[in-house]
């Protein structure tokens, strides 16, 4: 098992072209936002994982790969 330190004391510089928002909260807080949701995206009905923490939903492949990380730190 790893620790990230407080995130004020990290170094972050995302690329604004793939990085909308940094968001940084506890597996624990993540866990509790985790929900299967109906979303239409371009017209299109899906049914994926979503993530919903402080406001913000995530969704696509984040989300997908958030489900994952949390499935295998169990």
């Amino acid at each position: 098992m790893g620790l990230i330190p407080d995130p004020g004391e990290l170094d972050l510089e995302p690329n604004p072209d793939e990085v909308e928002t940094l968001l940084t909260f506890s597996l624990d807080v993540l866990a509790q936002g985790y929900g299967m949701r109906r979303l239409i995206r371009r017209g299109v009905p899906i049914h994926t994982p979503t993530f919903e923490v402080e406001a913000h939903l995530i969704w696509g492949a984040t989300a997908r790969i958030l489900a994952e990380l949390l499935d295998r730190v169990g």
